[in-house]
């Protein structure tokens, strides 16, 4: 069967995001600066683009979002969301529990949520069972969302909508639930910009005021005497040494409070929130005044997210998924499910504090909520022992008394 693919009708690259004219052309800034002002207006031009409601073009918004997910915070904290689902433990029909693609479909839905859409479609059958063999996310710039349009030439306004009836058996559609599908990546653009031109500023200062000045004394009322030394001073650059004259005077000036204080809070800042906007909470990256109650009620809020992350995507596939691989020949009757495993640590603190009362918890419970094998410890076994044959003596000495 010849499947009607989407992403093979590319014609040409994606244009790259272009420094808008007018902008810049009479800043006389450091370049640091410079950059970050062109960077958030890009931005906001891209988002402009995204909501105009004539042509709803977002190419230009995409490439920002790529480019933020490459900042190493953005991108440790995506696979992290990622990974769970993908290792969390699930029921679904054996026909498709495992296979590689339906890995790569949790991967395209949870990239849906950040970046603001995906449409998958299925990209290859398996020549024996006829069933999905692979999925390809089509590249998101090429797409419009509110218009379900497909430019396969971003150079050109016209374009090809792509939810027809022949393919729509084909595509797996994942929208976020704002209004113009820019997904949780518009909330984290700004931290990765910020965090751009921080690194740029901190490059510059270090530039300037980590090397220490150097200062030449000379008599400056001889003007070739001056020239002299400095051209010696512009030679000099970050050489470790020099030669003078013996009177005249090269000194050096220590920079003062050059330990980057202010650059990593800053850094720090960024950080923090980037991992509560995605994982509600910060875990593992105060060290300064972090403490275990803290941590565990951080990795507490994670663990909400991470079912929220499971909830939706339960949803999506029941709801959309499971009906067009039905329609494909998988005759899928039992819903998928993620199975629910009971907090251990929850069930450890029940177990501790009932030690110390007349209460205990049954051991077959124990086993099937923790999933593991218990067997009694052979210093309970010791004890009892004991406890028994201390009984029997003390019943011995009794009946000899009497």
């Amino acid at each position: 069967m010849k499947l009607p693919l989407l992403h093979k009708f590319f014609k040409a690259p994606s244009p790259q995001v272009k420094e808008r004219q007018g902008l810049a052309s009479s800043m006389k800034e450091r370049p640091s600066l410079y950059n970050f002002k062109l960077d958030i207006h890009n931005w906001q031009m891209a988002i402009d683009a995204a909501e105009n409601i004539e042509r709803h073009r977002y190419h230009e918004l995409q490439d920002i979002y790529n480019k933020a997910a490459d900042n190493i915070q953005v991108s440790e904290l995506l696979n992290r969301v990622i990974l769970g689902l993908q290792s969390a433990e699930y029921n679904f029909d054996d026909k498709v529990k495992g296979q590689w693609w339906f890995d790569k479909l949790m991967k395209y839905f949870i990239e849906s949520l950040f970046f603001g859409y995906s449409v998958i479609e299925v990209s290859d059958l398996d020549k024996e069972t006829g069933l999905i063999g692979d999925v390809t996310n089509i590249d998101r710039r090429h797409l419009s969302p509110p218009t379900k349009t497909f430019f396969p030439d971003l150079t050109v306004d016209s374009g090809v909508p792509y939810d027809t009836p022949s393919r729509q058996k084909w595509l797996f559609e994942s929208y976020s639930d704002d209004k113009w599908f820019k997904g949780l990546m518009h909330k984290m653009v700004i931290y990765t910009i910020y965090y751009q031109y921080l690194v740029a500023a901190y490059s510059e200062y270090t530039d300037l005021y980590v090397n220490p000045m150097k200062v030449a004394k000379t008599d400056t009322s001889n003007q070739s005497n001056t020239e002299e030394i400095k051209r010696m001073m512009d030679n000099l650059g970050p050489s470790s040494y020099a030669i003078v004259d013996v009177e005249e005077d090269l000194t050096f000036l220590t920079t003062q409070n050059v330990t980057g204080e202010v650059f990593t809070r800053f850094s720090d800042m960024i950080e923090a929130n980037l991992s509560k906007l995605v994982l509600g909470a910060v875990v593992g990256e105060d060290r300064k005044y972090g403490s275990r109650s803290k941590e565990e009620i951080a990795m507490n809020i994670q663990d909400l997210l991470m079912n929220g992350y499971k909830k939706q995507f339960t949803s999506w596939v029941n709801y959309h998924v499971v009906p067009k691989l039905n329609e494909i020949g998988y005759n899928i009757t039992e819903p998928f499910s993620f199975v629910q495993k009971a907090d251990s640590r929850y069930i450890l603190r029940i177990v501790e504090a009932l030690k110390t009362t007349s209460y205990e918890i049954d051991q077959d419970y124990l086993q099937e909520q923790l999933g593991v094998e218990l067997q009694e410890s052979k210093v309970n076994e010791t004890q009892q022992e004991r406890t028994q044959d201390t009984s029997t003596e003390d019943g011995g000495s009794t009946e000899e008394g009497s």
